[in-house]
Parts: C-alpha cells; structure tokens; sequence
C-alpha cells in the first residue's frame, strides 16, 4: 500500500514535470518564432540600410560631380572673361589703327593734292619758259 501510494505521487510528479516540459516546449516554439520573425526583421533592417547606404553614396557622388561642374563652370567663365578682355584690347588696337590709318590716309590725299598742284604749276612755269624762249627766238 505504501509503494502504491508512493508510486502514485511519482507518477503524479512525472505528470506535473511533463506538463512543465511541455510548457517549456511550447516556450520555446514561441521564442523560436520570434527569433525567427526578429531575425527576417533584422535581416530586412540590414537591407534596407546598405540600400540607404548606397542612396547616400550615390547622393555623395552625385553632389561630389556638381561640386566639380560647379567649379568647371566658374573655371570656364573666367576663362570667357579673360578672353573677352582679350577681345576689347584688340578692339581698342582695331579701333585706334582704324583712326591712324584714317588720318595717314588723310594726309597722302593731301600730300597728292599739293604734288598734282605743284606739278601743275611746274608745266605752267615750263609752258611761260617755253613761250619766254620761243618769243625770245622770234625777236
């Protein structure tokens, strides 16, 4: 009778241990699917930022090539910029060679006027000469 009931209360025991195991059991599915569930989290975090990584590389780069565009551009406007002082320096030369030949032009039409008059007025003295001496061969 003692064994029966002592054997009793050990089955009872292993009765309440199994229920624990099974409990324990079920607590571990449980945490298993949240590891599971966290995990497929994670791995979705880590994706989504190696994707922002990249978006940031790629907006780094991008603002890297308009810093570059940028300073290409103030590069180039000054190069415009010397060259258009270039350009008004050669004007001013064209301008001012323009008003010099102008006058040398001037001063030829002049100098062939007072050369046409003076030949002119070298044939008038040749002609009164001429005359002087053919009225001086007649007399």
């Amino acid at each position: 009778k003692q064994q029966s009931m002592q054997l009793t209360d050990l089955r009872n025991e292993i009765t309440e241990l199994q229920k624990k195991l099974d409990t324990k059991d079920e607590q571990i599915r449980s945490l298993s699917h949240e590891n599971q569930m966290l995990s497929e989290t994670k791995a979705q975090r880590e994706k989504e930022e190696s994707n922002i990584a990249a978006e940031e590389e790629k907006v780094d780069n991008l603002l890297e090539e308009k810093k570059q565009q940028s300073m290409q551009l103030t590069d180039l406007r000054n190069e415009i910029t010397e060259l258009q002082k270039k350009l008004d320096t050669k004007d001013e030369q064209i301008r001012s060679l323009s008003h010099e030949n102008q006058m040398l032009s001037e001063t030829k039409a002049q100098r062939e006027k007072e050369e046409s008059n003076i030949a002119a007025e070298e044939e008038k003295v040749d002609n009164l000469l001429e005359e002087k001496k053919q009225q001086s061969m007649q007399l």
